[in-house]
């Protein structure tokens, strides 16, 4: 599999758990525990951060690949 079609996957089910979480945060039962609620949020905006660093990672890494191919 290349690497754009791990990361557009990979990206995907991110997102999904991500939208979990938040729908899970949003339910009546949880909004009466702050704490759990709190860390549902904390936990899916940490998971976002990390995947946009890790993809910037990639993508540096994919360049530098490329240019030491050219070269």
């Amino acid at each position: 599999m290349g690497i754009e079609k791990f990361k557009y996957e990979a990206r995907l089910c991110l997102m999904r758990m991500i939208k979990l979480m938040l729908d899970t945060a949003a339910d009546e039962n949880i909004k009466k525990e702050p704490q759990i609620q709190h860390k549902l949020i904390s936990t899916a905006l940490a998971l976002l951060v990390e995947a946009e660093t890790l993809e910037k990672e990639l993508n540096e890494l994919k360049l530098r690949s490329d240019n030491s191919i050219s070269e």
